[in-house]
């Protein structure tokens, strides 16, 4: 399986959905940061260090330099930002 699949393409982070065999991967172009599941999701020029999904894997918490964004997979889309802070992971 290629990740990187985008010339100069960076692979940076992943993580698969608790739920199915989703893959969300984040790589950098360019000083560009870009989370992918098939589709992209969400793009920003700062650098994403992490991802985690959600237990329901509807959302998916990304961690960059100075705050969490939280990205909704499923449904509607909405993006949230949390300023500062570190990704753990999720709890209940």
């Amino acid at each position: 399986m290629r990740i990187a699949s985008r010339p100069r393409e960076r692979f940076t982070a992943a993580a698969f959905s608790p739920v199915d065999s989703t893959l969300a991967r984040i790589s950098r172009t360019g000083g560009r940061s870009t989370v992918r599941t098939g589709r992209e999701l969400f793009a920003t020029r700062g650098r994403i260090a992490r991802a985690a999904w959600s237990p329901d894997g509807s959302w998916l918490m990304l961690e960059t330099p100075d705050q969490l964004v939280a990205v909704r997979v499923v449904g509607a889309p909405r993006v949230l930002s949390f300023p500062g802070g570190r990704l753990e992971g999720w709890s209940r």
